[in-house]
């Protein structure tokens, strides 16, 4: 599952792993404080994650964009995979 939440909203456990999409650090956010997970190549195949951005506009950001895009990629994998073992 891929989750998106704003980098302001305090993080929970069921959040997986947590990476910031944003290109730049948000105002006014320590970097102690955000708790985040660093970019693996593979992060989306390791369970829960949660895409953390800063805009304020909920629905029109990169980290929506980019989660699409994992959901495509996990969805086009694992059709390949059905078709390999078939």
């Amino acid at each position: 599952m891929i989750r998106l939440k704003r980098v302001y909203a305090p993080p929970e456990i069921t959040d997986g792993r947590r990476f910031l999409v944003d290109r730049l650090w948000p105002r006014g956010i320590k970097k102690e404080a955000l708790r985040l997970d660093g970019w693996l190549k593979d992060a989306a195949r390791q369970g829960d994650i949660t895409l953390v951005y800063a805009a304020r506009d909920e629905r029109h950001n990169n980290a929506i964009v980019i989660k699409a895009c994992l959901e495509a990629y996990l969805h086009s994998a694992k059709a390949e995979t059905r078709r390999s073992i078939e």
